[in-house]
């Protein structure tokens, strides 16, 4: 009797063991996405990413509920050529380390809005000034267009999925008045 328990025990164990170490395979939907695994996969935001290195905002860009306005590759390369600087290290370099992240901060929201539920109206975002409090910047929506700061820079491209998060495209670096 004991023999036949323990080997029905066995078999049982057997069973279980074998359903319990499928192998596990997870199809790309499952996959982290992220804003920041998103930009890895933009060509024309390799600077942004750069920068976005340069500052060490990849941790807070792996959040859920944001929107990150992505200057493109020829937005930075504009905005370091007008500021006189030749790269973006030397736009590192020009600010400073605490600017430099406030700068990138800037194009965050620490919310999820997607180009239709634009209004027009100061939005904060999670850059701060001196007394720790966040800096508005101003987003326009005209018909399908959305731009920022009083045209500062447009949305050139919107509502690109990044998980529970947004990005939008910019043709422009945003740079609030108070950076201090």
């Amino acid at each position: 009797m004991t023999k036949t328990l323990n080997a029905l025990f066995l078999v049982l164990f057997s069973i279980a063991l074998f359903i319990g170490c499928k192998e596990d395979s997870y199809t790309p939907s499952q996959i982290e996405t992220s804003v920041y695994n998103t930009l890895l996969q933009q060509s024309d935001l390799s600077i942004t990413l750069e920068a976005i290195e340069m500052a060490g905002l990849q941790n807070e860009l792996r959040q859920d509920n944001l929107t990150f306005f992505a200057p493109t590759d020829s937005a930075f390369k504009a905005y370091v050529q007008d500021l006189g600087v030749d790269s973006l290290s030397g736009l590192y370099n020009f600010y400073g380390a605490a600017t430099f992240r406030n700068v990138m901060l800037y194009h965050l929201l620490e919310k999820k809005v997607k180009g239709m539920d634009v209004v027009n109206s100061y939005i904060l975002t999670a850059a701060t000034n001196s007394n720790g409090n966040n800096i508005h910047a101003y987003i326009t929506r005209i018909d399908k267009n959305i731009s920022l700061n009083a045209f500062a820079a447009s949305v050139s491209e919107r509502d690109i999925e990044a998980g529970g998060s947004v990005i939008h495209k910019i043709d422009g670096v945003l740079s609030p008045l108070t950076l201090n």
